[in-house]
C-alpha cells in the first residue's frame, strides 16, 4: 500500500493549498511563461527555480476554478516542481496545465483510481471493531461517519489516517483518490471507549460508482514493552444509484 503523504516530511518550501483561502493575489503568468526549461533534464539555477515556484504559487492562489484549486493538496520546489493532487487523473493534469502552467519539469503525484489495492483487513479482532453508519450509500455520498470501538482490555493506538478502495471490476480493487494529508498524531483509545471519525470521499473530483467500497483503518495493540502488533481493520459498504 502506498504510504500517506506526510507534509511534515516534505522539503522546505512546500505550501498547503486551502480551497477556503481568499485574498488579493497577483497573477504572474508572464513570469511563469518567461522561464523556459528546454528539456526535462535541464537543471536551472536555484534563483530561477525559486522564481518559477513563486510565479506558480501566485497563479494557483488566483485560480477562479474552485474545483481545481481544491484538488491541489500541495506543491513544492525541489529538483522538480512537485504538484500533489487528490485526483491525479489525466483529465485533472490537463486542466492544471491549461489553467495554471504547462511545463516539462512539473511532476504530478497522487492516486488516479487505477492503483491496485491488494490490502486485506478484518472487521473485528481482539474485541476491536470498525463500522460505518450504513452498509448501502447513495452515489451522492461525500462523507462517511465511522466508528472504531475498543472492547478489549488494552489501550489501542490509532491515528487520523485511513484509506479507501473500490471494486473497479469483479475481484479487482483499486485505491480511491482521497486527500491523504492528515496530522501525524497518535490517538489512544481506552478499553470500553470508541473513536469516531469522518472519512471523506470526493465525488466532485472522482465520481462515486455503483459498486463495493472498502474502508481501511490501522490500529496498534501493545503486547508488552517491546511488542506491538499492527492490525488493519476493514469495513465494506456499497454505493447504489
Amino acid at each position: 500500500m502506498k504510504g500517506n503523504i506526510s507534509l511534515t516530511l516534505l522539503f522546505a518550501g512546500l505550501l498547503v493549498v486551502s480551497c477556503l483561502r481568499s485574498g488579493k493575489q497577483t497573477d504572474n503568468s508572464v513570469t511563469v511563461d518567461s522561464i523556459s526549461w528546454i528539456t526535462p533534464d535541464t537543471v536551472l539555477p536555484r534563483q530561477d527555480r525559486m522564481a518559477f515556484h513563486a510565479a506558480l504559487s501566485a497563479k494557483i492562489h488566483s485560480l477562479k476554478d474552485t474545483l481545481l484549486r481544491c484538488n491541489i493538496i500541495a506543491y513544492g520546489m525541489g529538483e522538480y516542481e512537485n504538484v500533489y493532487l487528490i485526483a491525479n487523473t489525466p483529465e485533472w493534469q490537463e486542466r492544471f496545465r491549461k489553467e495554471v502552467a504547462d511545463h516539462p519539469l512539473i511532476r504530478f503525484h497522487g492516486y488516479d483510481g487505477n492503483d491496485v489495492c491488494e490490502e486485506e483487513g478484518v472487521n473485528h479482532l481482539y474485541g476491536l471493531h470498525l463500522w460505518t453508519e450504513a452498509e448501502v450509500r447513495p452515489l451522492s455520498t461525500q462523507t462517511l461517519s465511522c466508528v472504531f470501538s475498543n472492547e478489549s482490555d488494552a489501550d489501542i493506538l490509532c491515528s487520523k489516517h485511513y484509506s479507501l478502495a473500490y471494486e473497479k471490476s469483479p475481484g479487482h480493487w483499486c485505491y480511491l483518490p482521497i486527500n491523504t494529508y492528515a496530522e501525524d498524531i497518535g490517538i489512544i483509545v481506552k478499553p470500553g471507549t470508541e473513536h469516531r471519525f469522518t472519512a471523506r470521499l470526493y465525488p466532485e473530483l472522482f465520481p462515486n460508482l455503483p459498486t463495493r467500497y472498502r474502508l481501511f483503518y490501522e490500529v496498534w495493540r501493545e503486547w508488552g514493552e517491546d511488542a506491538r502488533e499492527k492490525i488493519v481493520l476493514m469495513e465494506e459498504f456499497r454505493m447504489k444509484e
